[in-house]
């Protein structure tokens, strides 16, 4: 097999060779008869030449005439034409069926650039004669821009947050925790040890408990602080918180005006203040006494207002043992002026 591949390699090269001295001896000879035609056609006097030291011949035609051949000397044959004895379509014979375009310009020798194309003289009267040849395979088709889209345009991204049919909705804002709001209602006092003491009531208004933050403190009318600020503890929803008796700063006069205020911090500022009250008049029971009225033991005794601002109401009295039984039932002190006593 080793032997056999040796021997067509052989084979084809020698077949390679021999062609390649064909086509080598083919140009040779037609170069060598173009070379003889021209120093022929140099040897050789024209019709109009003349020996030396004769006379002159006939006129010579002008130089961009064609040169006449001269005897013996046959001309190329025309294009289009075939030599005889040549097959039809070589040595630029016409094909079968058509003209023959003219050769190819390779070009001056030694120029980068190769000849021009050929031109096709096209049909006599046609209006393309002379343009260029077409390209061979057939007209090119122009190049596509790539910029222009063919078919439909793309369609845009989906917004993943806009609903089908409609617009995005936004989100909802965080719901602000709930503040109770609590309130300071109408405080009072009392007299205890000599000393006039206040409290009061702070109410929750909302349904939501309140767990811590605020804080509470008792202050004159005009705003005078009379405690300290205490925190107000936990409160359930709707409870009250009852603030214990405090003693104030300093001793309170009769008539002074006093209130219960909370420290701001919920949304209705309005109710942290309570109404105002006042120090009441220091009334005092005196001594009773009593008289045998019709078979009856009746009493009496006196109510006096130690204070110098007038007394307006609010207080009652009673009679009652020793140990605290009553006696009577609970009446009314009516109006007193500072320092007035009112007899019962």
């Amino acid at each position: 097999m080793r032997w056999f591949l040796s021997r067509l390699c052989v084979l084809v090269l020698a077949a390679v060779i021999a062609g390649s001295l064909l086509f080598l001896a083919i140009g040779c000879s037609d170069l060598g008869l173009k070379a003889a035609n021209n120093l022929a056609r140099a040897a050789s006097p024209g019709p109009g030449d003349a020996p030396l030291g004769g006379p002159p011949g006939p006129p010579q035609p002008p130089l961009d005439s064609p040169p006449s051949e001269p005897p013996g000397i046959l001309p190329d044959p025309p294009v289009g034409t075939v030599p005889p004895g040549e097959p039809p379509g070589s040595f630029g014979s016409p094909l079968p069926g058509g003209s023959q375009n003219p050769p190819v310009d390779p070009g001056a020798p030694g120029s980068l650039s190769p000849g021009n194309p050929p031109i096709d003289p096209g049909a006599p009267g046609s209006p393309s004669a002379g343009s260029p040849a077409p390209p061979p395979g057939g007209p090119q088709t122009p190049p596509v821009d790539p910029g222009s889209p063919t078919g439909n345009p793309a369609t845009p991204p989906v917004d993943p947050t806009v609903p089908p049919g409609g617009t995005p909705t936004p989100p909802a804002p965080p719901t602000p925790p709930v503040v109770p709001d609590l309130a300071a209602l109408l405080p009072s006092g009392a007299m205890i040890g000599g000393v006039y003491r206040l409290k009061g009531p702070i109410h929750n208004n909302s349904a939501a408990a309140y767990t811590g933050g605020r804080w509470y403190r008792f202050e004159t009318g005009s705003g005078i602080a009379l405690t300290s600020w205490v925190p107000v503890p936990a409160l359930a929803g709707g409870g009250t918180y009852a603030v214990p008796y405090t003693t104030p700063f300093t001793a309170l006069a009769a008539g002074t005006l006093f209130r219960l205020r909370l420290y701001p911090g919920d949304s209705v500022p309005g109710n942290d203040v309570s109404p105002t009250a006042a120090v009441p008049p220091d009334l005092a029971a005196k001594f009773p006494s009593g008289a045998m009225i019709g078979g009856v033991y009746r009493l009496k005794g006196q109510v006096h207002n130690n204070s110098a601002a007038a007394y307006t109401g609010g207080r009652w009295y009673r009679f009652e043992t020793g140990s605290g039984a009553a006696l009577t039932s609970w009446v009314p002190v009516p109006a007193l002026a500072g320092g007035g006593t009112y007899a019962v």
